[in-house]
């Protein structure tokens, strides 16, 4: 072997070695950018070219040919972006080809070599060589040797960036779920759910419609996170029968649209750039309909764009059902806390005008407009006669009660308030269905709504909302009013229930006091006058007989008149009534509304001022309705016996309580009876025993005529109404 042929061996080793150096770098590697810069840094290293670029396929445009890496006179700091179009037509490097042409954008003679990338029939892209002299045979298969590890390495690197980034996608699909199921709150989960898609999954437009839960045909926008700015026209509704979300509902299946241009069902938006596809998923329950999730972008969706929000959609559908039950279980509780507290607040009002104020203290202060509340007055045939206007609340007044009446007209209104439906107007001055009376009436305040006040199906009244601005009256808004109205109606109409039975209980207590004046003026008065008429027509034969015999029966006569004039006194005197209006209420009225210790030391304030009295309350806690009345007839009764019967200068009156009863005890240190009298003399103590008896309890009397009287009564404690 001649020294020119070892010498030539010895270049071609070493440029094989070279060549597998080359290879081993260009393997090395696993990222792209990583994998195309290494192999541009080889080549020159370890061939010794000086201008070198690695050009590929552009992922938008596949007739575009980017630099993806560079070296020598292709520079990125002479040219911010280095790009070619390729017609295949004409390149030969598109078809497998070698090309070898002159360098067109030198002055030189430079060479330019375009070696194709191709892996499994499918061109990649570009290994472009600038030399100064023609290659060899040798160096071109070199070149296409580097160029086919290069096109198996950067598959390879495609490939696993796809899968790197569908794993990342499955791992933000599996966050978005998890954080989508662990909310419960719809706007938080609207947002998350949204925010999520738009920033980490990176789509341009996402928008989450649901289903109107009044109509079942119209989509509402609940939320959008967008590129574009958003519309001011909201909240936007759509029929389920338009666009490419309405298809998407009917068919209760996923709508991808790849050109929206092609599509007869997209409606373009009113501004933001145009738009290039969109993809459309229902939220499916089952069968259930919850609405559609909706996605738009400038690129063209992917199947695995497709699947990757199939499962958001998924997720995110039974989400929206956890929490649209959980809001109406909140809405739920808010409603019962709101009627338990009216039910406290109201139960405890004694007057129509206390339940009115109870009512909007709790209701209509919370709200945003003002409120009224009227209730009917009604003729003696039944027929509604006048409008009673029990209270109103102002926003910036409060509560105010004015007497006001008005006279009531049918209107169109009626049938539907009859019915228990509200009645809302946005704007009464533009409202068709508005009188020329309303109107007048509500020029300053145009926004009107009416909720009827029902009980059973008669309507008793009206609460009528009011704003001084039109506006749209939303459901939220109006719950409040709405869940509360029944029970005002109720409350309000056993309170004119409860008055009726009153008015009818002290029409009975004037006649049973009629009836007992008419026995005390026909036990005493009537009696005393019939002796005095017996005495008067006896006078003269006695003056006949004797005149000491005729002035005895005068002066009979004068101390009966003299009798009968005190009794008359003491009636006249017992009837007539207390100065003080509070003293005027019902003793069942103030019992309710004061309780039994100062109802009945209100009573004991009465007695004359030459009876000493002594009242005692120790340990006695507030009872029910029933048990306080029950004592307090009792001490009534008890205590008019002792002014009318013992003519007592002392009266003790104690009300106590221990663990397992009430105790009333009253003492005197009257005249006293005989317990062996006849009981018809006695009708009082018997109706005193019934009433502790009936519930439970007992009754105990111990008199004598010179020891006084002392009553004691028991009766078991009661569970408190």
């Amino acid at each position: 072997m001649s020294s020119l042929e070892f010498e030539t061996m010895q270049k071609r080793l070493e440029r094989k070695q070279a060549l597998l150096q080359v290879v081993f770098l260009i393997n090395s590697q696993h990222d792209l950018d990583d994998i195309l810069q290494t192999s541009v840094n080889a080549i020159t290293g370890q061939l010794g070219y000086k201008s070198i670029a690695l050009l590929l396929k552009d992922e938008e445009n596949s007739e575009r040919l980017s630099i993806r890496a560079e070296t020598g006179r292709y520079s990125k700091h002479s040219s911010d972006y280095v790009s070619e179009v390729f017609k295949r037509s004409e390149s030969p490097s598109l078809n497998g080809k070698v090309s070898i042409h002159p360098d067109n954008s030198s002055e030189s003679d430079d060479v330019q070599v375009d070696i194709p990338l191709h892996f499994a029939e499918e061109f990649l892209g570009l290994a472009r060589v600038k030399t100064e002299s023609i290659l060899s045979k040798e160096e071109i298969l070199d070149l296409e040797e580097i160029a086919s590890h290069l096109a198996l390495a950067i598959s390879k690197a495609k490939r696993y960036e796809t899968e790197r980034k569908h794993s990342e996608k499955l791992e933000l699909i599996a966050r978005v779920g998890q954080r989508i199921t662990s909310r419960l709150e719809l706007e938080e989960l609207f947002a998350t759910t949204l925010e999520e898609l738009h920033h980490h999954l990176a789509y341009d437009h996402v928008a989450l419609f649901l289903t109107d839960p009044n109509d079942p045909d119209v989509l509402v926008l609940k939320a959008t996170e967008s590129l574009w700015p958003r519309s001011k026209d909201q909240p936007y509704r759509q029929s389920i029968h338009e666009g490419v979300i309405g298809l998407a509902a009917q068919k209760r299946q996923p709508i991808l649209v790849e050109d929206v241009s092609e599509s007869e069902a997209y409606i373009a938006p009113l501004s933001g750039p145009a738009m290039l596809s969109e993809l459309s998923v229902p939220l499916l329950l089952q069968e259930r309909l919850l609405g559609v999730l909706d996605l738009a972008s400038t690129k063209v969706f992917s199947s695995e764009d497709l699947r990757a929000v199939q499962i958001v959609a998924d997720q995110l559908a039974v989400a929206v059902d956890h929490a649209l039950l959980f809001a109406d279980i909140k809405k739920r509780l808010v409603e019962t806390d709101l009627l338990y507290r009216i039910s406290r607040k109201i139960s405890t009002a004694l007057s129509l005008k206390a339940i009115t104020l109870a009512y909007l203290e709790l209701v209509a202060a919370q709200g945003k407009y003002n409120c009224t509340v009227v209730i009917y007055e009604y003729d003696d045939s039944g027929s509604r006669k006048r409008l009673n206007v029990l209270g109103r609340w102002r926003l910036n007044e409060g509560f105010i009660q004015e007497h006001e009446i008005y006279p009531y007209f049918k209107d169109e209104f009626d049938a539907i308030l009859d019915q228990g439906k509200p009645v809302l107007m946005a704007n009464v001055l533009t409202d068709v269905r508005a009188s020329k009376t309303l109107k007048k009436a509500q020029k300053d305040r145009p926004a009107l709504a009416i909720i009827p006040l029902m009980v059973g199906a008669a309507r008793i009244g009206l609460i009528t909302l009011n704003h001084p601005k039109p506006l749209d009256w939303l459901e939220a808004d109006l719950n409040a009013y709405q869940v509360s109205a029944s029970q005002l109606a109720t409350a309000i109409f056993s309170r004119q229930q409860q008055e009726k039975v009153l008015q009818h209980e002290q029409l009975l207590a004037a006649i049973h006091e009629r009836q007992r004046l008419a026995r005390d003026l026909h036990d005493s008065v009537s009696q005393l006058i019939f002796s005095m008429t017996l005495i008067a027509q006896s006078i003269a034969p006695a003056m006949a007989r004797s005149v000491a015999e005729g002035e005895s029966r005068i002066a009979r006569l004068l101390e009966l008149a003299q009798k009968s004039r005190a009794e008359l006194r003491a009636l006249l005197t017992e009837l007539r009534p207390s100065e003080d209006i509070s003293k005027t209420l019902s003793d069942s009225m103030l019992l309710r509304k004061d309780g039994l210790a100062l109802t009945l030391e209100h009573h004991l304030k009465r007695l004359p001022d030459t009876l000493k009295l002594e009242f005692l309350v120790t340990n006695f806690r507030a009872q029910s309705l029933a048990l306080e009345e029950a004592l307090f007839r009792i001490a009534q009764e008890a205590v008019n016996n002792v002014v009318k019967h013992a003519n007592a200068q002392t009266l003790r009156v104690k009300l106590y309580a221990d663990k397992k009863a009430c105790y009333l005890n009253i003492k005197d240190n009257g005249a006293g009876f005989s317990p062996a009298e006849p009981k018809e003399n006695h009708f009082g103590l018997v109706i005193m025993k019934e009433r502790a008896e009936a519930l439970g309890g007992s009754f105990e009397i111990s008199s004598g005529k010179a020891s006084g009287t002392e009553i004691t009564v028991k009766i078991p404690l009661q569970k408190r109404r």
